[in-house]
């Protein structure tokens, strides 16, 4: 029988989507050893903190794929706006298998306080990177940052509903949507 070497970067996906689809407290030491097969002895090899090392690695994961394939793409300045945000959905259908699975900074904001600070930088520099886009179709910096803020809870929002109607329509609707809510100047828009 010969016995397959598994390294931590290996198994840090598995574990991200065990707490992608449980969250932080639902997620046990079970049910990572099932998704990634190890046992709890080389789990601990790999992750000598435990559950809060495990979520913490699978959260670094995340944090840099937003940076290397969201916002690297954002920030593409030879390419034109519409563009750049088309293709960033294009990552996000493929992160989200289509919308099928959840935002693990989502889920880790609502279920592991100690991590918010680390979710809220990541989402942060979401926000800044979408609002960036914005304003170089010509919105001002406030209207820019309100149709970030609406772009990314839309996209939140249709994952969440995505799941709970088990119907993936509702995010590649709002993927669809995305030109429209962040680079419209709505009436109403800005300063009063």
């Amino acid at each position: 029988m010969t016995t397959i070497r598994r390294t931590r970067e290996d198994v840090v996906p598995e574990i991200r989507d065990v707490f992608r689809r449980h969250g932080y407290d639902g997620t046990s030491l079970s049910a990572i050893s099932e998704a990634t097969g190890l046992g709890r002895a080389s789990l601990y090899h790999h992750f000598p903190g435990g559950k809060d090392e495990m979520v913490s690695a699978a959260l670094d994961d995340v944090e840099a794929m937003v940076d290397r394939r969201i916002i690297a793409t954002l920030r593409q300045r030879n390419r034109r706006p519409v563009s750049r945000l088309k293709a960033m959905s294009a990552e996000l259908m493929v992160f989200h298998a289509g919308g099928k699975a959840a935002c693990l900074c989502g889920i880790l904001a609502l279920t592991a306080p100690d991590l918010q600070p680390r979710v809220q930088k990541i989402f942060g520099r979401w926000l800044d990177a979408l609002a960036d886009l914005a304003e170089e179709t010509g919105r001002s910096r406030t209207q820019s940052r309100r149709a970030a803020e609406d772009t990314l809870a839309r996209i939140e929002g249709a994952l969440i509903l995505a799941a709970a109607q088990a119907d993936t329509r509702f995010f590649q609707r709002a993927l669809n949507d995305l030109p429209r809510i962040l680079f419209s100047q709505a009436k109403g828009d800005g300063i009063r």
